[in-house]
């Protein structure tokens, strides 16, 4: 009676799985799971921002405004990631490969640092709020000098720098997947 009373005691606490919260399965998720998610969000989200109702959005709304920059750091902690691997005397890669991604990434990090890419689109908020105080003066204009035209001006150098920047997060996922690093955890 007593060996079933234990037999039974130990299965209850074997077949008892632990509740895992949320945040505890991030943590074991690879790093090229997480940078799937955020590359699926930015590519959901630079459409929206590489127009000018974009940055009209991105300066007025706070929240908006926070979601773009919290998604920047991510996407230059994983190229950090990726250069620490690089970097990583014990990490087998061709060495023109590994000069090849060191390059690229770091020529992100220097194009579109944080501060540089905040810079930017402040300049294009400045430029969008300049567009807007001068509309009713400008409405009648032609070519650049109209409304029209400024606000097309503002959504052409938006929507190329916006360009780069994808370009740039797609290189850093085609690199995730190529040199199979999942096994670092985020």
């Amino acid at each position: 009676m007593v060996r079933v009373f234990i037999i039974l005691i130990l299965f209850s606490f074997c077949s008892i799985r632990p509740a895992i919260s949320q945040d505890d399965e991030e943590t074991f998720k690879s790093i090229v799971e997480h940078f799937d998610e955020l590359d699926k969000d930015w590519h959901g989200m630079e459409p929206t921002l590489d127009n000018y109702e974009g940055i009209k959005t991105y300066c007025t709304d706070d929240n908006y405004k926070e979601k773009v920059h919290e998604m920047l750091e991510k996407l230059h902690h994983y190229d950090t990631l990726i250069i620490n691997k690089m970097n990583d005397a014990s990490y087998e890669i061709d060495n023109r490969e590994r000069k090849k991604i060191l390059r690229q990434i770091e020529k992100f990090e220097e194009e579109f640092s944080i501060p540089k890419f905040l810079n930017k689109l402040k300049q294009e908020c400045h430029e969008r709020h300049e567009t807007e105080h001068d509309k009713k003066y400008t409405k009648n204009d032609f070519a650049d000098n109209s409304y029209d035209g400024q606000r097309l001006i503002v959504e052409q150098e938006i929507n190329k720098y916006m360009k780069h920047i994808t370009a740039k997060i797609d290189h850093i996922d085609k690199y995730l997947h190529h040199l199979h690093i999942s096994e670092i955890k985020f």
